[in-house]
């Protein structure tokens, strides 16, 4: 049975340049909201990076916690640049889910390049267990990281010796109600993992936020990360590719 949407509304555009801005500087601030938005956090969890199949086990077990997801494609250009193209099926190049506190919803947006001549996005209400195979594909992924090496003192000479132009990349977020987000980058067959805390959540029917633990803490203009990993991947995410086309069947 396909999934109908829920509403249709301009965003994205909006969230998308934040997220954008956070690559540049290095800092992501959501969108602002008073006190009553405000989403209880749980204690921090602690997370076992002593090897990727720890880590990815812990993320699996924790996977009920997660409360927003951002997964996107695209082509790496200049200056820190890059172009989203479609990569799954339908023309999709990148799928949003973020939780709503207020009326306990979980929303969902995907975009693609079927209709891409509209400002206006479509939105679905849904059931997070719809999301589950998704995190369970991505963890199995990640057991299968080699080389898994702490760059965490000089993680952007890592990246920006692999992140050259016309280079395809995964880009995905993870944010767990404990005031943890997992962002995971690929490039070829490098990966990227580095784990950032925060301490504000926001959702809105349109869009979600974060607000970065100890965000006054930067070098060189950017944020300093206390665990930052970087490892090797023989394919480029193939049990995950599929089961995102396996879930879009359900709104296509």
């Amino acid at each position: 049975m396909k999934v109908q949407p829920y509403l249709r509304g301009i965003l994205f555009g909006f969230i998308t340049a934040l997220i954008t801005t956070s690559v540049a500087i290095g800092i992501y601030y959501g969108v602002s909201s008073s006190e009553d938005e405000g989403y209880k956090l749980l204690p921090p969890f602690e997370w076992d990076f002593s090897s990727m199949k720890t880590l990815s086990l812990q993320m699996n077990e924790r996977s009920e916690h997660i409360i927003a997801l951002t997964t996107e494609t695209s082509i790496v250009g200049a200056n820190w640049g890059s172009t989203l193209i479609p990569y799954f099926n339908y023309s999709v190049f990148s799928i949003h889910s973020w939780y709503i506190a207020e009326n306990d919803k979980q929303i969902l947006q995907m975009m693609d390049y079927l209709d891409n001549t509209t400002e206006y996005e479509t939105y679905h209400i849904m059931n997070d267990s719809v999301l589950d195979p998704l995190y369970h594909a991505l963890t199995t992924e990640l057991e299968a990281v080699q080389s898994q090496t702490d760059v965490s003192e000089n993680y952007w000479i890592e990246i920006n010796e692999t992140r050259k132009p016309g280079v395809f990349s995964f880009e995905i977020k993870q944010i767990y109600r404990d005031g943890s987000m997992f962002w995971i980058e690929t490039y070829d067959n490098t990966i990227f993992i580095r784990l950032v805390r925060f301490t504000e959540y926001i959702g809105t029917p349109t869009s979600w936020g974060i607000r970065l633990e100890n965000s006054e803490e930067f070098e060189d203009g950017r944020d300093k990360y206390d665990y930052f990993y970087k490892g090797e991947i023989l394919e480029l995410f193939p049990i995950y590719t599929e089961a995102i086309n396996e879930f879009l069947e359900q709104f296509y």
